[in-house]
């Protein structure tokens, strides 16, 4: 397998702490008590390079926030961000997008507690419901479980299920069918990873699985989203359908939060 480097652009820490029948509440994450001794705190820290599947992991590396407009050879007047808020949640910021345009954003995060924690929910706030409601959005996930010093394997992936549905569909059949919008994100990354348990040291990034990745390239062709390296592109995809005939989106600039919520695992 060749090796793929992946830019984690954001990660999770979370140290958990509660006596019997006392739960921390921090960074306003819903805590459940049990008889754990310790405390809860989960943090977006880095941003780190890892090397997964490699399999080589350097904590002290950092790289810049990974967030950047699909190149499609034509003159792009849009721009994103990926902007660290505080300990639990980040900022995607997305300008001057048009049909056809459309952005990356890396992003992922690490358990770093000696418990094992559970993702309780996934929320999104502040969207501009004008972009929700025309920009399509895409996701995955692949979960990677430390297998020696600084060795990883792959132990889970997976990808929005609106994707799995689209799969299977020729490009041009795919022009005219609903797509995964930016209003369905939320629900989309919940169902994807609520409930997901991570082990100490496990990390999951915002990653499209390669079995899905031909998927996505035809979705977004399909949307005459142009840009996309299915061999080199990952991460969080956001863009704008070529159909989309309001030009005061490109005027807009959206900023909106994502945060991911965990909790104790409890066996």
């Amino acid at each position: 397998m060749k090796k793929n480097k992946i830019i984690l652009s954001a990660v999770l820490a979370a140290l958990l702490t509660t006596g019997a029948g006392y739960a921390a509440w921090t960074d306003n994450l819903n805590i459940t008590a049990s008889a754990s001794t310790g405390e809860l705190k989960v943090e977006f820290v880095g941003p780190k390079e890892i090397e997964l599947e490699g399999l080589f992991f350097d904590r002290d590396e950092t790289v810049p926030w990974s967030s950047r407009v699909l190149e499609s050879g034509k003159k792009n007047y849009s721009t994103s961000t990926l902007v660290k808020n505080n300990s639990n949640n980040a900022t995607f910021t997305l300008s001057g997008m048009y049909p056809g345009s459309g952005a990356l954003y890396a992003l992922g995060f690490e358990n770093k507690s000696t418990i094992p924690v559970k993702i309780s929910s996934v929320t999104i706030s502040n969207i501009n419901s004008k972009l929700a409601d025309n920009a399509i959005a895409i996701s995955g996930y692949r979960q990677y479980r430390k297998n020696g010093k600084n060795e990883y394997k792959l132990v889970a992936s997976d990808v929005l299920s609106r994707i799995k549905d689209l799969s299977d569909y020729s490009e041009e059949a795919l022009m005219t069918m609903p797509m995964p919008r930016l209003r369905d994100l939320q629900s989309g990354l919940d169902n994807m990873l609520g409930g997901i348990t991570m082990q100490p040291g496990d990390i999951i990034t915002l990653d499209v699985p390669e079995e899905y990745k031909g998927a996505v390239d035809k979705v977004l062709k399909s949307q005459g989203i142009s840009g996309y390296d299915p061999v080199n592109d990952n991460c969080v995809i956001i863009g704008l359908p070529y159909t989309v005939s309001d030009n005061s989106l490109e005027k807009l600039t959206d900023t909106f939060t994502v945060t991911i919520n965990v909790k104790q695992f409890n066996q």
